[in-house]
C-alpha cells in the first residue's frame, strides 16, 4: 500500500470518529461518503505524482573535459587553393533558392501555436544552404537581444551544429564550459559555417595528401552513435539480421559518409541544467524507440 494511501486512511479514521456518537452510531452518513471520496481522489493524486517522480529521472550525460591537443582549423577559405573544386561546391549552397529567406511562420501561421512556448514560435525560416547557416541563426527573432556574454534567452547549444568553431570551442573548453553558457558567449567565436572541418581532420596527414580523412569531432555526436550501435547490434542479432557497425571510429566508410550528416540531420534535445545536446538514440532511432527512450 502506497504510503500516502495509509496517512490518508489514518486521517479519515480520526476525522469519521469525531462524528461518532456513544452508542456507536455514525450521525453524519453523507459526510463520510464525501470524505471517502476527497481522500480516494487525494491519494491517488499523490500516488500518481509520487510514481511519475520514481519512474522519470533524466539520464546523466557525460562530459567531456577538454582537449587541447585536438587541432581542428574552422576556417573554410584557408582550403580553397587546394581543394578548389570541394571549395566552390560548398560556396554553391548559396545559391539558387537560398538565396531568399522564406519566413517559414508566415507561410503557415499554424506553426506558430504549435510550436506554442518555444523559440521557434517567435520565428522559424525555411532551411537553406550550409553557407547561410551562423548568418540565419544570428539573424533571427528568437535570440533575442543579448548586452552581454551572459545575457539573453538562448543557449549556447543553439550554436551545436551551425560550424567547424564548435568543435574548436568544445576541444578548447570542454563541454560543461561549452554549454554551460548563453548563446551570446559564441558570437565573437562561432564565425565560419558548416564547413571542411565538420566532417574531415583537416590537419591530419591523410587530408594534406588529399585522401577523406573523415572525422566527427563533437563528443554528444559520438557517444550517441556508439550507443546506436550497441542498440541496432543487440536488435539485429535477436532478429537474426546482418549487421553494419554504427560506431564512427570502427565503422565502414560508407556509414562514415552517412553519419558526419548526424552532425546537424538528428533529433535531439537539451539535457539537465547545462542545456547540453543530447540525441535519444540508446534504444534506437524509430518513434517506438524514442518514445521509450
Amino acid at each position: 500500500m502506497s504510503t500516502f494511501v495509509w496517512i490518508l486512511r489514518i486521517i479519515l479514521n480520526f476525522l469519521l470518529n469525531l462524528f461518532i456518537t456513544t452508542n456507536g452510531v455514525i450521525i453524519v452518513n453523507a459526510f463520510k461518503k464525501s470524505l471517502i471520496v476527497a481522500a480516494s481522489f487525494a491519494s491517488l493524486s499523490l500516488f500518481n505524482s509520487a510514481t511519475a517522480e520514481l519512474v522519470y529521472k533524466p539520464l546523466e550525460q557525460p562530459v567531456e573535459p577538454a582537449k587541447p591537443d585536438l587541432k581542428i582549423e574552422s576556417v573554410n577559405e584557408k582550403f580553397a587553393e587546394k581543394y578548389p573544386n570541394q571549395y566552390n561546391s560548398w560556396c554553391s549552397t548559396a545559391n539558387g533558392d537560398g538565396e531568399n529567406i522564406i519566413y517559414a511562420d508566415e507561410e503557415n501561421p499554424r506553426l506558430i501555436v504549435l510550436w506554442g512556448g518555444y523559440a521557434f514560435a517567435k520565428e522559424y525560416n525555411a532551411p537553406r544552404g550550409h553557407f547561410y547557416a551562423v548568418t540565419d541563426v544570428r539573424n533571427i527573432l528568437r535570440t533575442g537581444a543579448p548586452k552581454t556574454a551572459n545575457d539573453g534567452p538562448q543557449a549556447m547549444a543553439c550554436w551545436t551544429c551551425k560550424g567547424p568553431d564548435v568543435p574548436r570551442l568544445i576541444a578548447e573548453w570542454g563541454e560543461k564550459d561549452y554549454f554551460n553558457a548563453k548563446w551570446a558567449k559564441g558570437g565573437p567565436e562561432i564565425v565560419n559555417s558548416i564547413g571542411c572541418a565538420d566532417c574531415h581532420d583537416t590537419t591530419s596527414k591523410d587530408f594534406a595528401e588529399g585522401k577523406p580523412a573523415l572525422r566527427i569531432a563533437r563528443p554528444h555526436v559520438l557517444r550517441a552513435l556508439d550507443a546506436l550501435e550497441k542498440a541496432t547490434a543487440e536488435k539485429d542479432k535477436a532478429e537474426g539480421r546482418p549487421h553494419n557497425n554504427l560506431s564512427f571510429n570502427t565503422a565502414a566508410r560508407t556509414e562514415k559518409r552517412a553519419e558526419i550528416c548526424a552532425n546537424c540531420h538528428v533529433e535531439y534535445y537539451f539535457a539537465g541544467d547545462i542545456k547540453q545536446v543530447t540525441f535519444p538514440w540508446d534504444n534506437g532511432q524509430t518513434v517506438d524507440d524514442i518514445e521509450k527512450y
